[in-house]
């Protein structure tokens, strides 16, 4: 095997180990092989694939732990040297590694599917067992509380927390209605200022509590939508942005117009989101505080709820974050509905 083969294989495995794309490593490995040994074809076959044994061919099997995951073989060439068959085994020896690794990654897509399954069917469970009860405990507490005269406190206790429990309900079956493909957008036209104002409302009361200013501005602006989903959106990008700012903080709602959209965002001058955290802040369930540390409630459903009603409506969103300065999410909408 002479330097020139030996640089370009080095090459190779250079670029593929760091590329950790096992597909398109293989893909680039058969060409290789065919280039190297001046064939007409290079192929990997599976472990029961029969191969063509004839002088016109080279095979070299694929083993990774003596386990034989497969075979590469090339074809066409006038003849095939001893150099060649080097350079096929040691093709063989790269590709057991990428075979491997793209097993794992089969693997792991199937594990990661089947969690997402049984994690659908436990929201949609859930959801549905406990709003029933929840409901005639709500009901009950409400009623008893406008008739007695006493133990209001216990009674608002139990109000506020099933109210929590509710909400937290509500967000489940947002989220499954949304994966499950379950919810649909009613198209109407909605009022940018109206929405931003009606979302602030809903989390005053918290926000003053806290000694949170929350203010507005929004130019005549209106999108293509139901103004109940994004008030859910908006709502509880407000709510996060409440519950993370110190007293003192302010809150600013901001409306922007580009061509063919509008531009929404939160901005607080809150604890800031670390960046590793960043890219998962929109996941189901994630929270940035560990569950031994946590300073605030919830349960990591909020911003994926939101997320799921921006993209309802073919819209997107995103956050920005800088440690102890403050966050901003943003979506963007259409000011129209995409034709179908």
């Amino acid at each position: 095997m002479d330097d020139s083969i030996r640089i370009r294989l080095i090459d190779f495995l250079r670029d593929s180990t760091a590329s950790r794309d096992p597909a398109a490593a293989l893909t680039s490995l058969t060409s290789l092989a065919r280039e190297l040994t001046r064939s007409a074809s290079a192929r990997i076959l599976a472990p029961h694939e029969p191969a063509m044994e004839d002088s016109a061919s080279l095979t070299a099997p694929i083993r990774f732990r003596a386990e034989t995951l497969g075979m590469i073989q090339v074809s066409g060439a006038s003849a095939y040297s001893d150099d060649d068959l080097a350079v096929l085994e040691t093709l063989a020896a790269l590709a057991a590694f990428h075979l491997y690794e793209q097993q794992l990654q089969d693997a792991s897509l199937r594990e990661r599917a089947e969690l997402d399954r049984l994690k659908a069917d436990f929201i949609a469970i859930t959801s549905h067992e406990l709003r029933t009860p929840l409901g005639l405990i709500l009901g009950h507490a409400t009623f008893l509380r406008e008739l007695s005269g006493e133990h209001h406190e216990h009674l608002d206790m139990i109000i506020r927390y099933a109210t929590r429990l509710k909400d937290i309900i509500e967000s489940l079956s947002n989220v499954d209605n949304y994966t499950s493909g379950a919810s649909r957008v009613r198209e109407g036209r909605v009022v940018i200022a109206t929405l931003m104002n009606d979302a602030a409302a809903m989390y005053e009361e918290v926000a003053r509590e806290k000694r949170v200013t929350i203010a507005t501005a929004s130019p005549a602006l209106t999108v293509a939508g139901e103004a109940g989903k994004l008030e859910i959106a908006l709502g509880n990008l407000i709510k996060n942005a409440v519950t993370f700012s110190e007293p003192g903080g302010r809150i600013l709602l901001r409306a922007e117009s580009e061509p063919g959209f509008v531009n929404v965002s939160v901005r607080d001058q809150g604890v800031g989101i670390p960046s590793a955290d960043l890219p998962h802040v929109f996941d189901r369930f994630y929270q940035v505080e560990s569950h031994l540390t946590r300073k605030h409630g919830g349960m990591g459903l909020g911003l994926s709820v939101a997320k799921a009603m921006i993209e309802m409506h073919g819209g997107t969103i995103w956050a920005e974050s800088e440690e102890g300065k403050g966050s901003t999410f943003s979506f963007r909408l259409p000011v129209e509905f995409a034709s179908h």
